[in-house]
């Protein structure tokens, strides 16, 4: 009984992951971007530590010019995904979303 349960569950998994992500997009649309400072005000941290974040390479990089210098963006519902859930919870919501 509990393996057939254990079975279920892990057969569930991947719709599940996917509604998730289909969820996740409607909650902030992907479009949306914000810069370090809009950010660091969203999460209630120093920017400082935003660009701790974007060095560590857990946001995906938005910027149109990376090699021009030109400011870093962020996109807004990976900056909920963090500020609500961490790090990791971002790192499998980057992956579901097809940004890592």
């Amino acid at each position: 009984m509990e393996a057939e349960v254990i079975r279920e569950l892990k057969e569930m998994k991947d719709p599940i992951v996917r509604l998730e992500a289909t969820v996740r997009g409607k909650i902030a649309a992907p479009v949306v971007s914000l810069s370090t400072h809009e950010a660091a005000e969203v999460m209630g941290c120093l920017v400082t530590t935003v660009r701790r974040y974007l060095d560590r390479g857990v946001f995906t990089d938005v910027r149109a010019g990376r090699r021009s210098g030109s400011p870093w963006k962020l996109l807004a519902d990976e900056v909920d995904v963090l500020r609500l859930e961490g790090e990791d919870a971002l790192d499998r919501f980057r992956q579901a979303m097809g940004r890592a």
